[in-house]
């Protein structure tokens, strides 16, 4: 972040008041410090329980909390504060392993996710969006008291509120793929594939733009549950036995249970790809050995795709193969994986925009074998 950036997110953040909640001692002076440099009213608190009586005395604008904490944890506390104040700003410091909690924490509304150790430009960047988005809000408390300003102007920067927040719910879902990335390291850009990959195909399938752009943003949590599967089993550089593919296949069945619950649209596709993306269309698949169009679509989509993607890539078991090889594979068979595990009219989607799908992938491979 250059100089003049500094001194212009200085003076952005000046007239806002700021909580900061953190029990590692260290890390909280040393955060403190930074933050001070931009938040003249900054209050600080060692755990969620004397954050809970600062915010009532200070009344913040945003704050800022780690979640594993004494006396009372910061997802106690978060949820303490929303039910006080729904419309608070919250930005969340952890350690990408609290995976388990960031579902929650996207149900109450928090606005940022940042991992922990902090990285400064990140932690500016994420501190920068949260006072452009606190700036918006009371451009939008004024539009109400200022009578001159049109209907227009109102609703234009009512819109960008409402579109930074999207932005924000868009970024914790990332984050929440960037987690099961830190877990199955081989797997490099498989995520950001799958995305781009089943967007294209239900395009070509005619489907809506609202479904399409949902699938992309929901199918790259198609292997969450991954996370709940040892490591021993999910590195393992051979083939798995019997009993290791028991526990690999429960992937999709943990996925679901990660995933359940939520009111976002776009985690709740995701709960259902994530259970169905390995159901066959022909009943052979897991783990209910659901048929035809007992599988949802969403799932019948992303589950080419991710048989498209595993056989172009590299992996430590195995070489990739050709396009042409791919090709071979998913529309012939080769004794493993046949045609009639697919959804034919997904198929013939699938078929009539491969060439696009294969240069999505040669723009998006892995840096280490471009």
């Amino acid at each position: 972040m250059s100089q003049l950036d500094l001194k212009a997110l200085v003076a952005q953040c000046r007239p806002y008041r700021v909580l900061y909640v953190e029990d590692d001692s260290a890390l909280r002076h040393s955060t403190q410090k930074l933050l001070a440099t931009f938040f003249p009213l900054l209050q600080v608190a060692e755990n969620g329980k004397a954050g809970l009586e600062r915010f009532r005395e200070f009344n913040p604008d945003v704050v800022i909390t780690d979640l594993n904490m004494p006396e009372m944890n910061g997802m106690e506390m978060v949820r303490a504060i929303k039910a006080q104040k729904p419309e608070q700003v919250i930005l969340i410091t952890s350690a990408h392993d609290e995976t388990n909690y960031l579902l929650d924490l996207i149900d109450q509304g928090i606005d940022n996710f940042i991992v922990k150790p902090l990285d400064l430009n990140k932690f500016l960047a994420v501190v920068q969006k949260s006072v452009h988005f606190l700036s918006l809000l009371q451009m939008e408390r004024d539009y109400k008291l200022e009578l001159e300003h049109t209907v227009a102007l109102r609703t234009q920067e009512l819109r960008a509120a409402l579109l930074s927040v999207e932005e924000g719910r868009k970024e914790l879902i990332d984050r929440l793929c960037t987690a099961a990335e830190y877990k199955d390291t081989d797997t490099g850009k498989h995520i950001l594939r799958i995305g781009l990959y089943t967007g294209r195909l239900a395009r070509q399938m005619g489907l809506n733009e609202d479904y399409c752009n949902s699938l992309a943003a929901a199918s790259p949590l198609h292997d969450i549950g991954k996370i709940a599967i040892q490591d021993k089993v999910l590195h393992k550089p051979g083939p798995l036995d019997a009993a290791e593919w028991v526990v690999m296949a429960s992937h999709a069945e943990k996925g679901k249970n990660i995933l359940h619950g939520s009111q976002q649209p776009s985690l709740q596709m995701a709960e259902v790809i994530a259970w169905c993306h390995h159901e066959r269309f022909n009943g052979t698949g897991y783990p209910r050995g659901l048929k035809g169009e007992e599988i949802p679509l969403e799932a019948r989509i992303t589950n080419i795709c991710d048989q498209f993607d595993a056989l172009s890539m590299r992996r430590p078991y195995k070489n990739p193969l050709s396009f042409a090889e791919v090709m071979q594979v998913l529309t012939q068979g080769d004794g493993r994986t046949h045609p009639e595990h697919f959804d034919p009219q997904v198929m013939n989607a699938f078929q009539a925009c491969a060439p696009d799908l294969h240069r999505l992938y040669l723009e998006n491979q892995d840096e280490s074998i471009k």
